[in-house]
Protein backbone atom coordinates (compact mmCIF):
# COMPACT_ATOMS: atom_id res chain seq x y z
CA UNK A 1 0.00 0.00 0.00
CA UNK A 2 2.96 2.36 0.56
CA UNK A 3 3.84 2.30 -3.15
CA UNK A 4 0.20 3.14 -3.93
CA UNK A 5 0.71 6.62 -2.48
CA UNK A 6 4.22 7.16 -3.85
CA UNK A 7 7.56 7.41 -2.13
CA UNK A 8 7.10 9.15 1.23
CA UNK A 9 10.10 11.41 0.59
CA UNK A 10 8.36 12.78 -2.50
CA UNK A 11 5.27 13.54 -0.43
CA UNK A 12 7.21 15.86 1.88
CA UNK A 13 7.66 18.69 -0.63
CA UNK A 14 4.54 20.49 0.63
CA UNK A 15 5.50 20.58 4.31
CA UNK A 16 6.12 24.12 5.53
CA UNK A 17 8.55 23.03 8.26
CA UNK A 18 10.79 21.33 5.69
CA UNK A 19 10.66 24.31 3.34
CA UNK A 20 11.52 26.60 6.26
CA UNK A 21 14.48 24.44 7.33
CA UNK A 22 15.65 24.27 3.72
CA UNK A 23 15.48 28.06 3.39
CA UNK A 24 17.44 28.47 6.64
CA UNK A 25 20.07 26.08 5.30
CA UNK A 26 20.36 28.07 2.07
CA UNK A 27 20.59 31.34 4.04
CA UNK A 28 23.37 29.92 6.21
CA UNK A 29 25.24 28.89 3.05
CA UNK A 30 25.12 32.49 1.83
CA UNK A 31 26.21 33.72 5.27
CA UNK A 32 29.32 31.51 4.95
CA UNK A 33 30.00 32.92 1.48
CA UNK A 34 29.63 36.48 2.81
CA UNK A 35 31.99 35.72 5.73
CA UNK A 36 34.49 34.21 3.30
CA UNK A 37 34.28 37.30 1.09
CA UNK A 38 35.29 39.45 4.07
CA UNK A 39 38.83 38.00 3.81
CA UNK A 40 39.34 39.87 0.54
CA UNK A 41 39.89 43.61 0.18
CA UNK A 42 36.96 45.71 -0.94
CA UNK A 43 36.94 48.25 -3.71
CA UNK A 44 33.99 50.55 -3.93
CA UNK A 45 33.24 52.63 -6.96
CA UNK A 46 31.05 55.63 -6.33
CA UNK A 47 29.41 57.99 -8.77
CA UNK A 48 30.96 61.05 -7.12
CA UNK A 49 34.46 62.02 -6.17
CA UNK A 50 34.93 63.07 -2.59
CA UNK A 51 37.78 63.88 -0.34
CA UNK A 52 37.94 62.36 3.11
CA UNK A 53 40.35 63.56 5.76
CA UNK A 54 40.42 64.37 9.41
CA UNK A 55 42.76 67.26 8.82
CA UNK A 56 42.11 70.26 6.62
CA UNK A 57 45.75 70.09 5.50
CA UNK A 58 44.91 67.01 3.43
CA UNK A 59 41.56 68.27 2.20
CA UNK A 60 43.04 69.69 -0.96
CA UNK A 61 45.78 67.11 -1.16
CA UNK A 62 43.86 64.76 -3.44
CA UNK A 63 46.38 61.92 -3.90
CA UNK A 64 46.95 61.51 -0.15
CA UNK A 65 43.24 61.52 0.59
CA UNK A 66 42.63 58.84 -2.07
CA UNK A 67 45.59 56.84 -0.83
CA UNK A 68 44.29 56.73 2.74
CA UNK A 69 40.88 55.55 1.55
CA UNK A 70 42.43 52.92 -0.73
CA UNK A 71 44.88 51.82 1.96
CA UNK A 72 42.04 51.44 4.49
CA UNK A 73 40.05 49.22 2.12
CA UNK A 74 43.05 47.04 1.30
CA UNK A 75 44.54 46.80 4.78
CA UNK A 76 41.22 46.34 6.61
CA UNK A 77 41.03 42.56 6.07
CA UNK A 78 44.67 42.17 7.13
CA UNK A 79 44.23 44.16 10.33
CA UNK A 80 40.89 42.53 11.25
CA UNK A 81 41.96 39.01 10.23
CA UNK A 82 41.24 37.46 13.66
CA UNK A 83 37.75 38.97 13.82
CA UNK A 84 37.04 37.90 10.25
CA UNK A 85 38.23 34.35 11.04
CA UNK A 86 35.93 34.31 14.05
CA UNK A 87 32.98 35.48 11.93
CA UNK A 88 33.79 32.83 9.32
CA UNK A 89 34.00 30.08 11.95
CA UNK A 90 30.73 31.28 13.45
CA UNK A 91 29.05 31.25 10.03
CA UNK A 92 30.31 27.72 9.34
CA UNK A 93 29.06 26.55 12.75
CA UNK A 94 25.66 28.12 12.05
CA UNK A 95 25.58 26.40 8.67
CA UNK A 96 26.35 23.04 10.28
CA UNK A 97 23.64 23.66 12.88
CA UNK A 98 21.18 24.51 10.08
CA UNK A 99 22.15 21.32 8.25
CA UNK A 100 21.52 19.22 11.37
CA UNK A 101 18.19 20.96 11.93
CA UNK A 102 17.20 20.32 8.31
CA UNK A 103 18.16 16.65 8.56
CA UNK A 104 16.24 16.28 11.83
CA UNK A 105 13.16 17.96 10.31
CA UNK A 106 13.23 15.79 7.19
CA UNK A 107 13.79 12.60 9.17
CA UNK A 108 10.98 13.43 11.61
CA UNK A 109 8.61 14.25 8.76
CA UNK A 110 9.55 11.06 6.90
CA UNK A 111 8.95 8.93 10.00
CA UNK A 112 5.62 10.66 10.57
CA UNK A 113 4.44 10.03 7.00
CA UNK A 114 5.59 6.40 6.98
CA UNK A 115 3.90 5.86 10.34
CA UNK A 116 0.60 7.29 9.07
CA UNK A 117 0.81 5.28 5.83
CA UNK A 118 1.53 2.08 7.77
CA UNK A 119 -1.37 2.78 10.15
CA UNK A 120 -3.65 3.41 7.19
CA UNK A 121 -2.51 0.16 5.58
CA UNK A 122 -3.23 -1.83 8.77
CA UNK A 123 -6.61 -0.20 9.27
CA UNK A 124 -7.57 -0.99 5.66
CA UNK A 125 -6.70 -4.65 6.18
CA UNK A 126 -8.57 -4.77 9.50
CA UNK A 127 -11.58 -3.09 7.88
CA UNK A 128 -11.70 -5.73 5.13
CA UNK A 129 -11.52 -8.56 7.66
CA UNK A 130 -14.13 -6.93 9.90
CA UNK A 131 -16.41 -6.41 6.90
CA UNK A 132 -16.19 -10.14 6.06
CA UNK A 133 -16.88 -11.01 9.69
CA UNK A 134 -19.91 -8.69 9.74
CA UNK A 135 -21.32 -10.26 6.57
CA UNK A 136 -20.94 -13.75 8.06
CA UNK A 137 -22.57 -12.67 11.33
CA UNK A 138 -25.48 -11.13 9.39
CA UNK A 139 -25.97 -14.51 7.70
CA UNK A 140 -25.84 -16.22 11.08
CA UNK A 141 -28.85 -14.13 12.19
CA UNK A 142 -31.01 -15.54 9.37
CA UNK A 143 -29.74 -19.07 10.07
CA UNK A 144 -30.53 -18.73 13.79
CA UNK A 145 -34.01 -17.38 12.92
CA UNK A 146 -34.66 -20.33 10.57
CA UNK A 147 -33.53 -22.74 13.33
CA UNK A 148 -35.88 -20.97 15.73
CA UNK A 149 -38.79 -21.36 13.26
CA UNK A 150 -38.09 -25.08 12.94
CA UNK A 151 -37.87 -25.44 16.70
CA UNK A 152 -34.20 -26.44 16.81
CA UNK A 153 -33.03 -23.22 18.57
CA UNK A 154 -34.41 -20.89 21.20
CA UNK A 155 -35.20 -17.23 20.62
CA UNK A 156 -32.32 -16.42 22.97
CA UNK A 157 -29.92 -17.81 20.36
CA UNK A 158 -31.46 -15.50 17.74
CA UNK A 159 -31.01 -12.55 20.09
CA UNK A 160 -27.38 -13.55 20.77
CA UNK A 161 -26.71 -13.74 17.02
CA UNK A 162 -28.25 -10.29 16.55
CA UNK A 163 -26.24 -8.87 19.45
CA UNK A 164 -22.98 -10.32 18.08
CA UNK A 165 -23.72 -8.99 14.58
CA UNK A 166 -24.60 -5.56 15.97
CA UNK A 167 -21.37 -5.48 17.99
CA UNK A 168 -19.40 -6.39 14.85
CA UNK A 169 -21.14 -3.59 12.90
CA UNK A 170 -20.23 -1.10 15.63
CA UNK A 171 -16.61 -2.25 15.51
CA UNK A 172 -16.64 -1.87 11.72
CA UNK A 173 -17.96 1.68 12.04
CA UNK A 174 -15.27 2.44 14.63
CA UNK A 175 -12.58 1.10 12.27
CA UNK A 176 -13.89 3.29 9.45
CA UNK A 177 -13.83 6.28 11.79
CA UNK A 178 -10.20 5.53 12.73
CA UNK A 179 -9.37 5.20 9.04
CA UNK A 180 -10.88 8.63 8.28
CA UNK A 181 -8.96 10.17 11.18
CA UNK A 182 -5.75 8.53 9.94
CA UNK A 183 -6.40 9.92 6.46
CA UNK A 184 -6.73 13.39 7.98
CA UNK A 185 -3.47 12.93 9.92
CA UNK A 186 -1.75 11.66 6.78
CA UNK A 187 -2.99 14.63 4.78
CA UNK A 188 -1.70 16.95 7.49
CA UNK A 189 1.66 15.15 7.80
CA UNK A 190 2.43 15.46 4.08
CA UNK A 191 1.76 19.16 4.09
CA UNK A 192 -1.72 19.34 2.63
CA UNK A 193 -1.90 16.87 -0.21
CA UNK A 194 -0.14 14.88 -2.86
CA UNK A 195 -0.18 14.76 -6.63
Amino acid sequence: VLSKYGVPSELLNNRPDIRSAENELMASKFDVLAAKAAFYPTFNIFGTIGLQSFSTNFLFNFPKSMAYNFLGNVAGPLINRAAIKLQFSNAKANQFESLLKYQKTVLGAYVEVVSELTTLNHLTEKEQLKKQETEELDRSISIAYELFLTGKASYLEVLNAQRTALQSNIELIELRKQKFITNIHLYKSIGGGWK
